[in-house]
């Protein structure tokens, strides 16, 4: 296999697209964080081919942007994505993530997909083979926000390395740090670096993380 092959089926797995992974590659065993596999992608960008650039360039969009992988997922009917009916089978993912809760400090952004994104409310099979519903992703982003809030994560992050977070400028709407509330192949999520360092980033996190522990 050929190293963008090889980088086109890591980030398949990563973003939980098994479906074009061919079997004989497909594992249960689930990436801890997929933020290396997507620095890779970053990375080699320029020299990819365009045929490579073609199947990654989903993957280069946020889960809200038109033509993202979210966006990918929400079209297709399979028992490992997203279940909705077909009425909304192609909503667009700026459709799907309008809602948001911010962090008591003012600089991050959680975003998760709104109850209207599917009427059923099926969202995604979890990780752990529940699915995961649009108000438990709700409920994700709340305890996300709490430990923002609580652990003061961010001021804790700007203190210990002396410098404040980066402005993405007018991605997200503003330049506040942007987490999403999405389905991931990883079983925590994505940090995902936009360019070459130094580079605003943004967090994706698996949405079924907490149905492991209390069904969130």
């Amino acid at each position: 296999m050929d190293e963008e092959t090889a980088l086109v089926l890591k980030i398949y797995s990563v973003f939980g697209n098994d479906e074009e992974v061919p079997s004989e590659y497909r594992s249960d065993k689930l990436f801890h964080d997929g933020t290396p596999e997507v620095r890779e992608m970053v990375r080699k960008w320029d020299d990819l081919s365009d045929d490579t650039k073609a199947l990654l360039g989903p993957y280069r969009k946020r889960p809200d942007e038109e033509g993202s992988w979210v966006e990918s997922a929400f079209n297709r009917t399979s028992s490992t994505s997203f279940l909705i009916p077909n009425a909304y089978a192609t909503r667009p993912a700026s459709a799907i993530y309008t809602d948001f809760l911010e962090s008591a400090d003012g600089k991050a952004k959680i975003w998760y997909p709104n109850a209207n994104s599917n009427r059923r409310a099926l969202f995604n099979e979890g990780t752990t083979g529940e699915r995961v519903t649009a108000v438990q992703a709700k409920k994700m982003a709340q305890k996300i926000k709490g430990f923002l809030d609580n652990d003061e994560i961010i001021t804790e992050f700007e203190t210990l390395l002396q410098k404040q977070l980066m402005s993405d400028g007018t991605a997200g709407g503003d330049g506040k740090l942007d987490i999403y509330v999405a389905p991931c192949g990883s079983d925590l999520g994505v940090t995902y670096a936009e360019h070459s360092t130094p580079t605003p980033s943004y967090i994706i996190m698996n949405s079924s993380i907490g149905l492991a522990n209390d069904n969130v």
